[in-house]
């Protein structure tokens, strides 16, 4: 397996999702983990919605054709959270901890005003 950081100068990556990364303050660190801890979960809703829509689909629509298209855009959202993931991931390893966001505090999660679906 190759490595992102095989052949990088010290303390970079030939990862265009990380390099200038080593390069930031904890702060900038802290504040794009933040960006992309929101950017993920937003995605993981999104995953959920069509994940919901295709099951849903599949117990009242007979048209194949509409199933494989909802299946599809399920997968296709569940493929995208996935590659924020790993940018996230990245991110958190060079910031070292997880960041706490400030709507972790709100008790209603950040969700006040939205309908549960």
């Amino acid at each position: 397996m190759v490595s992102c950081y095989d052949g990088a100068e010290e303390g970079r990556s030939n990862d265009p999702r990380v390099d200038g990364v080593t390069d930031q303050s904890k702060d900038d660190l802290e504040r794009r983990a933040i960006e992309a801890v929101r950017l993920h979960r937003g995605l993981l809703r999104n995953a959920e919605h069509h994940h919901r829509l295709w099951r849903r689909a599949t117990e009242t629509t007979p048209d194949m054709d509409e199933l494989g298209d909802l299946r599809e855009a399920y997968r296709n959202a569940l493929r995208e959270a996935q590659a924020q993931q790993m940018a996230l991931s990245m991110l958190v390893d060079q910031l070292g901890r997880i960041p706490r966001l400030p709507e972790d505090d709100d008790p209603t999660g950040g969700e006040a005003g939205r309908a549960n679906k």
